[in-house]
């Protein structure tokens, strides 16, 4: 799997669409994992 940074610099050099949404989508996924991470996961049923 490609880096962030990776998926960027393939959508600067092509400019499509497509390289964008892989980009973006790669980016939130991590960011929420981040997030989940740091509070738990936002899907755990209340005890």
């Amino acid at each position: 799997m490609m880096s962030d940074k990776e998926l960027w610099s393939l959508f600067e050099k092509s400019g499509a669409i497509h390289d964008y949404l892989n980009y973006a989508c790669t980016s939130e996924d991590s960011l929420c994992q981040e997030i989940e991470m740091e509070e738990g996961s936002v899907y755990d049923e209340p005890e």
